[in-house]
């Protein structure tokens, strides 16, 4: 079930230009709330059709499976329903650059984005190579439960490509 909510707590203004690629990958389940994670990126897929009220609003999924509702406001000008569903696509890649994660005004905690250029396609979220990468950024910090769900991950993204071929 997906929530609405309105809140006046925003997203400290960052100057931040950095590209998702330079910034360190965050889990949703290491999300402080009311903290924005500077220098970090919270990459996942959209995972499920998005709904407008007052922001684009829509779930994403992160590298082990967690899942967050992402608000973005200030998306499109005179934005709609359909234009939000043609912005943030079930299945579509994204990094947000330095999340802002709050209670919101439901009093459900989520992500908020008021400046939509720090979402950005990640095309290769779901790579076998960002999957390795991202087991070893958990197996160095002893995370070995997150780090062999991402190393299963690298190897199924392998199994399918191998059936593609062999198809």
């Amino acid at each position: 079930m997906v929530s609405t909510s309105q809140s006046w707590n925003i997203k400290p203004t960052s100057t931040s230009i950095t590209r998702p690629r330079q910034l360190k990958p965050v889990l949703i389940k290491d999300l402080q709330i009311g903290t924005t994670h500077r220098g970090r990126v919270l990459e996942g897929r959209v995972a499920e059709d998005p709904y407008f009220v007052s922001s684009a609003a829509f779930l994403i999924e992160d590298a082990v499976g967690d899942l967050v509702e992402i608000a973005v406001y200030n998306n499109i000008p005179g934005a709609s329903w359909s234009a939000t569903e043609r912005s943030f696509p079930k299945g579509r890649a994204i990094a947000i650059r330095e999340p802002f994660y709050k209670i919101r005004a439901d009093g459900s905690p989520g992500v908020r984005v008021d400046d939509p250029a720090e979402i950005e396609d990640a095309a290769d979220v779901n790579t076998s190579l960002s999957w390795r990468e991202r087991g070893n950024v958990h197996f160095r910090a002893k995370q070995f439960k997150d780090a062999l769900h991402c190393y299963e991950a690298a190897l199924g993204v392998h199994a399918s490509s191998c059936q593609e071929i062999a198809v």
